[in-house]
């Protein structure tokens, strides 16, 4: 537990907030397993509770989801994000443990 304690601070201070996105989103598809239409994964989650995830405004989290939808890597919808590139999430993420929460 404080191995993943201190991934998750250490997430929080070093990283950007696209990167801790990305990062939160592979955690949360990979605790909920779920797959939408197409086999696609999907997270249920608000914005606003996305950003308490992040230590973000949901503003800032809104432009940032948005970013990552105009390059193709995610579809946002009300209280859904889907992920349609987890491959091109987890490129910066290679040889690193990705932990589940």
């Amino acid at each position: 537990r404080l191995r993943k304690a201190y991934a998750m601070m250490s997430n929080l201070v070093l990283e950007t907030l696209e990167r801790r996105l990305r990062r939160t989103l592979i955690m949360l598809a990979a605790a909920t397993d779920e797959a939408g239409s197409g086999g696609i994964p999907e997270i249920a989650i608000t914005q606003e509770a996305l950003g308490h995830f992040v230590q973000c405004s949901r503003p800032s989290v809104n432009k940032a989801l948005r970013d990552l939808q105009k390059q193709g890597l995610i579809d946002i919808a009300y209280g859904v994000i889907r992920l349609l590139d987890v491959p091109a999430l987890k490129r910066d993420f290679e040889g690193e443990t990705i932990l589940v929460l």
